[in-house]
């Protein structure tokens, strides 16, 4: 999943959680840790994203939820940019999600949040006096 900034302090990183839960993650700009840092995801969070991703739900979102596309609805301006990718069981998906959309479906910005707790990458994107 990367995380495209916006015209404010939006974060900007990208994280990738591979099988058995190795965790790569780059911060750019707003976060705490620039750069590379790795880590490891935990098994109760990886469940709870596997069910997510593996679920009927998921397989019928929209590939787009962007600005001009009808999945987006009238949106708002100054919104980050969010791309998922996800290759689960040789299955590849790729979502597209501006947050200025306000008819983004709950489960897209469920998984976007179970990704981050998986990956457990508050630790990279927040100062410990944010936390």
């Amino acid at each position: 999943m990367r995380r495209y900034g916006c015209f404010g302090s939006c974060p900007a990183y990208d994280v990738r959680i591979a099988a058995p839960g190795n965790v790569d993650y780059r911060g750019y700009a707003h976060v705490a840790s620039t750069g590379k840092r790795h880590g490891v995801a935990e098994n109760a969070a990886l469940i709870r994203l596997w069910r997510l991703l593996d679920s009927v739900e998921f397989a019928q979102l929209a590939t787009n939820y962007l600005p001009g596309r009808q999945a987006c609805g009238p949106w708002s301006s100054d919104g980050a940019t969010i791309v998922l990718k996800v290759n689960l069981d040789g299955r590849e998906r790729q979502i597209r999600h501006y947050t200025g959309c306000p008819t983004t479906p709950g489960l897209l910005t469920q998984v976007e949040a179970a990704i981050d707790a998986a990956a457990q990458d508050q630790i990279w994107l927040y100062d410990r006096a944010e936390r």
